[in-house]
């Protein structure tokens, strides 16, 4: 991860550790991700999916208010390490059942930026309606938006997005995404 790190910094990108939750909750995993906070080019992700003992069988989720408690302690560290700067919590869903009372996200965590990305695989019409679907959580205002390349191997299970939506049609959607994800 450090070669990353470097790597990153050096290049002027940012670098989203991403924690696939699994047996953890929001808090744990993000826990144990704050000491790379430190780096001013680091933000944080957690992707609710993963939060299952089934993976590839079930679809996990977290709830609004762990949610909060992960963004509350976020803020609290940047603040008792005196971490200048803004840090995103960015946060995937492309089902409603991954966001368990999404209405109780607060996004009041300041120098945490909460970030809803709205994620999903297919066509443009395909994605064009997931995005119109969760971005109506008019109490999440700063919005992601990922893109999955084709990987150049067709393989079962393998996602991504057909045809690519260009960036200029991202960049039109409404809301305006904050942050624009290409994996």
């Amino acid at each position: 991860l450090e070669s990353y790190i470097r790597y990153t910094a050096t290049n002027g990108f940012l670098l989203i550790l991403d924690h696939q939750i699994g047996k953890y909750g929001p808090v744990n995993a993000v826990e144990q991700l704050l000491p790379f906070l430190r780096y001013p080019h680091i933000h944080l992700a957690i992707d609710p999916e993963w939060r299952t003992l089934r993976p590839m069988k079930e679809i996990g989720s977290v709830t609004g208010e762990e949610l909060n408690q992960a963004q509350a302690l976020m803020k609290q560290y940047m603040l008792t390490n005196r971490i200048p700067g803004k840090r995103m919590l960015i946060v995937h869903q492309f089902e409603d059942k991954m966001y368990v009372r999404r209405n109780l996200v607060r996004t009041t965590y300041d120098p945490v930026l909460f970030v809803h990305s709205v994620s999903g695989w297919g066509t443009p019409s395909m994605k064009l309606g997931t995005w119109n679907r969760h971005t109506q959580a008019t109490n999440l205002p700063h919005k992601a938006f990922k893109l999955w390349y084709f990987p150049g191997v067709r393989r079962p299970g393998l996602h991504y997005d057909y045809p690519l939506m260009s960036h200029q049609a991202v960049l039109g959607l409404q809301p305006s995404p904050v942050l624009i994800m290409y994996q």
